[in-house]
């Protein structure tokens, strides 16, 4: 295969030869060889809603999702997002390494344009989306601020088991273990809860 060994980049125009292969709901071509012809904008992502994006009939394609940041973290220096739309989380995946520093968009109510990737089962039916592949964060679309983290009222534990799954939360408890990377844990006395983060936090075991 005559490949070349540059990287290409999103708004590129790029001429593709190859032999077609049958895909599931988006054509798959087996490359053989690929040029650059020239750049141009990125179209318009027009808005789709989840169930349409579960449908497979978005798979591949340069569409926007609408939601809530619920994560906003680096895997292997690339940074991730992980939104909550319509009830269902959904992975937000950037090309290329994430910059020293950057605003966290937790709490955020934004607009991700992106390529829909899909799971399939061994019927080709659709069953997840495994991640929408985003090519810059620079594209995301602030459409509201996260509430500042002082407005929000702690919860109690027993409210947080019913707490709204799309609206950020705040909880307060005596950390009693961790998972570096991974989770802590937090009790208050009689109760207890998890918090997944994939940051490397340090505390002490009976920091509050």
């Amino acid at each position: 295969m005559n490949l070349p060994a540059e990287i290409f980049r999103a708004g590129e125009m790029l001429e593709i030869t190859g032999v077609t292969r049958r895909g599931f709901f988006a054509p798959v071509i087996m490359p053989q060889h690929i040029r650059r012809v020239g750049s141009s904008a990125l179209p318009a992502a027009p808005v789709i809603g989840l169930q349409d994006a579960l449908s497979g009939r978005h798979d591949c394609d340069w569409v926007s999702l609408r939601g809530i940041v619920r994560r906003d973290y680096l895997q292997d220096d690339r940074r991730r997002l992980t939104l909550m739309v319509e009830g269902h989380r959904v992975a937000v995946a950037f090309s290329g390494p994430a910059p020293a520093a950057y605003p966290r968009l937790v709490g955020a109510s934004v607009s991700v344009p992106g390529a829909v990737s899909g799971i399939f089962n061994e019927n080709a039916q659709m069953t997840d989306i495994r991640a929408l592949q985003c090519p810059d964060a620079a594209l995301v679309q602030i459409l509201q601020q996260a509430p500042a983290s002082a407005a929000l009222k702690p919860l109690s534990y027993d409210q947080v088991q019913g707490a709204d799954p799309a609206q950020p939360a705040k909880i307060q408890g005596t950390l009693s273990a961790q998972r570096m990377g991974e989770a802590v844990f937090l009790t208050d006395g009689i109760h207890a809860a998890q918090v997944r983060s994939k940051e490397w936090l340090r505390f002490a075991i009976g920091d509050q």
